[in-house]
């Protein structure tokens, strides 16, 4: 026998008519082999004549090992086809005129022993195929061979405990093609029907049994769960009536099945009507103690529904009547959809084009109190922020204490809350520089805040010790204590304190930004003490402001500067200790 001519892939076309592969350098037809090694191996080797796939062609994988071996007699497939994974036959299949009639496959266990073989044919009368194949193909192979010598079950040497055991254990087989071999349920059954028929009197053979009505069981309701229908789960319910998938409340059972079909026939019946309370009366009813219902998608999208037809009611509504009370309890009542965002933003358009006439009339009367009417009366309006803004340039402009405090009283919600403090406080100062010629004294720009868990997260406590019987001058003065400030979560607030003589006294306050003044109650003369910067009060700390006393003219704030130490005894014994009882 000769040698036959080889040619590289690449050395080769195709003649598309009539179908045959040629030489390049020559356009004729090929007689030979044709390879390929582009990857550094050889991948695979075809026979041709005149042109045409004719005898052996093989494949090899990475390692040079052979993979498939295929047949061809003039182009169609034919004879045997043999597939290998690691140097073992696995599969075999038998062409005959380009069909596959035969389909052998081989499982393996360990060390490669043979543990099963299959064997389909084709059969064109059946309607039951692998959907898996490409062409029809009988999903239920016509023979088994199960491989009893891996069990020595040889006639009345048969160990049937071991053959047993190996049916439990099925689902474990180490082998290399277990995804294909497992694909169907019918696998396993047919092993245990295997086995019952085999050893019908063995003492395994009624929990074979058993197992076996389970796993088709398991089986049947596969299959009605893939048809969806209620006429195919009441035919599972009048085959397995024991079933515990029968059971009023089991989870994903038939019940569960049928009342989910009947509630989604109903939702596509309401769907068509899509009104208020149609989906209103289906949530009312809707099961809640069926599990796969309220998982499946039908309870959300029936709520979704149920806001999206409330919405087209409301935005009819408001359209027809067409004012900015119809417009604003749209916008009030208004639940964000996949749809409606363009809706919401006509409405506001709308509101805006309605208001407008009434915010120039606003703005010509130039009024702090007419600007917070304005925004009380249109709080859904765009022109609400140019109200709080012409209000605090109202004041801004005027700057004098009536138009701030006005500002505060009708404002308390402005972001300019502290910057209305702080203009307040220079006016009084220059005012009271330009009666007097007197400077007050000033407080510590800051305090020291300690924290304590037992103040609530929205309070601040300020500790003040009336200490004029003991420092300074030593004249005992009842002190009045005046705060001015703005709350943290808005709003703003003033008040004061008496603090009687040698009273030790615990200020709370809202957590906020705040101004304070410290005075004699009764002698004017005493020039008064204050912060020039806001001071900080934090939630959940406190603070305290010292000592007050009396220093020549002034109110004294602080310890003074070298106490003796029978004066630092005495006044900690004296005042620190009201202050230790709280924290």
């Amino acid at each position: 026998m000769f040698a036959q001519e080889r040619f590289f892939f690449l050395e080769t076309t195709w003649n598309e008519d009539p179908g045959i592969v040629l030489l390049y350098s020559t356009d004729e037809p090929i007689t030979g082999v044709i390879y390929d090694t582009t990857f550094g191996y050889l991948r695979w080797e075809e026979n041709y004549l005149n042109g045409i796939k004719n005898g052996i062609q093989r494949r090899y994988n990475e390692s040079g090992e052979l993979s498939v071996e295929e047949n061809y007699i003039n182009g169609e497939k034919d004879g045997l086809w043999i597939y290998y994974n690691n140097q073992t036959i696995w599969r075999k299949i038998y062409f005959s005129d380009g069909l596959d009639t035969t389909l052998i496959d081989y499982y393996h266990g360990k060390d490669n022993q043979l543990i099963r073989k299959e064997t389909r044919n084709r059969d064109s009368n059946l309607d039951k195929y692998a959907l898996w194949w490409p062409k029809p193909m009988r999903l239920a192979y016509n023979t088994i061979e199960t491989f009893h010598n891996l069990y020595d079950c040889k006639g009345i040497f048969c160990n049937k405990q071991k053959h047993f055991e190996f049916i439990l254990d099925f689902d474990t087989i180490d082998c290399s093609q277990k995804p294909m071999f497992l694909q169907s349920a019918d696998h396993k059954i047919q092993e245990y029907k295997l086995f019952i028929s085999k050893h019908m009197r063995h003492e395994f053979t009624s929990k074979a049994k058993e197992d076996l009505l389970t796993l088709k069981e398991e089986r049947d309701y596969k299959l009605a769960k893939r048809m969806n229908r209620t006429d195919g789960y009441n035919e599972f319910l009048s085959l397995y009536p024991s079933s515990k998938k029968n059971q009023e409340g089991y989870k994903d059972g038939t019940l569960e099945r049928i009342i989910l079909i009947d509630l989604i026939t109903e939702y596509n019946n309401i769907l068509n009507l899509n009104s208020v309370e149609a989906w209103e009366d289906f949530l009312s009813k809707y099961p809640t103690n069926c599990n796969i219902c309220m998982s499946d998608r039908v309870y959300e999208d029936a709520k979704y529904y149920l806001s999206f037809s409330k919405d087209l009611n409301a935005w009819a509504k408001a359209s027809d009547e067409g004012t900015y009370e119809s417009y604003s309890e749209y916008l009030v009542n208004f639940t964000p959809l996949r749809y409606n965002g363009a809706n919401r933003e006509i409405a506001l358009d709308r509101i805006d084009s309605l208001v407008e006439p009434e915010w120039e009339k606003n703005k010509k009367k130039n009024s702090i109190i007419t600007y917070r009417e304005f925004i009380e009366r249109y709080p859904n309006s765009s022109f609400i922020d140019l109200a709080y803004e012409a209000a605090w340039k109202k004041a801004k402009d005027k700057n004098r204490i009536t138009y701030y405090e006005r500002y505060l009283d009708n404002f308390s919600d402005g972001k300019h809350g502290n910057e209305v403090l702080k203009a307040m406080l220079e006016l009084e100062m220059s005012i009271e520089a330009a009666n007097k010629n007197i400077i007050s004294g000033v407080l510590p720009s800051e305090l020291p805040v300690y924290k304590d868990y037992n103040i609530a997260s929205t309070e601040h406590r300020f500790i003040v010790k009336n200490a004029t019987r003991d420092l300074g001058k030593k004249t005992p003065q009842t002190l009045l204590v005046s705060y001015r400030g703005v709350k943290k979560e808005g709003g703003s607030l003033k008040g004061n304190y008496i603090i009687k003589i040698d009273e030790c006294k615990e200020i709370i306050l809202p957590s906020g930004s705040y101004f304070f003044e410290f005075e004699s109650k009764d002698d004017k003369t005493i020039t008064k003490y204050r912060n020039i910067e806001l001071w900080e009060f934090i939630g959940g700390y406190y603070s305290s402001g010292g000592y007050i006393y009396v220093q020549n003219t002034l109110l004294g704030v602080p310890v003074p500067e070298n106490p003796s130490d029978a004066t630092y005894e005495m006044l900690k014994k004296k005042y620190n200790e009201c202050a230790e009882i709280k924290h």
